[in-house]
């Protein structure tokens, strides 16, 4: 039987408003795509993705590529490696 669990900021999970995506990868990490960031699950923590290079950081779509390259794709169509 499948486990739910949930997280906050009492065991990790500190971000805050709308989450857009939430994915696996091949190597079983979950992938949470919000609308101003993304954060990166390996089963034991919690990882925000530094996204501090993009301009305006308005996240959609998490996405994993043939070659297992995660990438994300904004609202006005950009792609993000």
């Amino acid at each position: 039987m499948p486990k739910v669990r949930h997280f906050n900021a009492d065991n990790g999970y500190n971000r805050a408003g709308v989450i857009m995506d939430v994915k696996s990868d091949r190597k079983g990490n979950i992938w949470i795509v919000h609308h101003s960031g993304i954060t990166r699950y390996n089963g034991h923590t919690f990882h925000e993705v530094n996204t501090d290079n993009i301009p305006h950081r308005t996240f959609l779509r998490f996405y994993e590529s043939y070659k297992n390259q995660p990438f994300v794709i904004d609202f006005s169509g950009g792609i993000f490696f």
